[in-house]
């Protein structure tokens, strides 16, 4: 069976965001496939702000949460796979969900490459049939 982790995500961003809330979420950034700026990582967590206004690019999914967001002032590429994320708040309330990380099983480690390759070939094809 497939984990949950991400649908829990996505649904409370968007529960979130239709209630005026600004979305955040926890990183747990010492696990495998995290893909973040480490110069602001604090006690291997990073908290990032997940707001339209904040990031571009936004994909979430069953191969975790990819964005691009600035640093200050410097674009970055976030990406880490749902597992690695352990808390989904509001900003500035105690309103959201904390939980613990999930690592990923051994298939399911993939590097950056292999993830656009997994993509491309996931593409509809079309091929001429004589």
């Amino acid at each position: 069976m497939t984990s949950f982790r991400w649908y829990l995500v996505d649904a409370l961003i968007r529960w979130l965001v239709d209630n005026g809330c600004v979305p955040h979420i926890v990183i747990q950034c010492d696990l495998p496939d995290v893909e973040v700026p480490q110069e602001y990582v604090k006690d291997n967590r990073l908290v990032l702000n997940v707001s339209g206004q904040a990031v571009s690019n936004f994909s979430l999914g069953p191969h975790g949460i990819d964005f691009d967001a600035r640093f200050d002032g410097v674009p970055r590429h976030v990406h880490a796979p749902a597992g690695a994320i352990v808390s989904v708040h509001a900003k500035g309330s105690t309103v959201g969900v904390n939980l613990e990380p999930e690592l990923p099983d051994a298939e399911e480690k993939t590097t950056p490459t292999q993830r656009t390759k997994r993509a491309r070939d996931s593409r509809p094809k079309l091929t001429i049939v004589e």
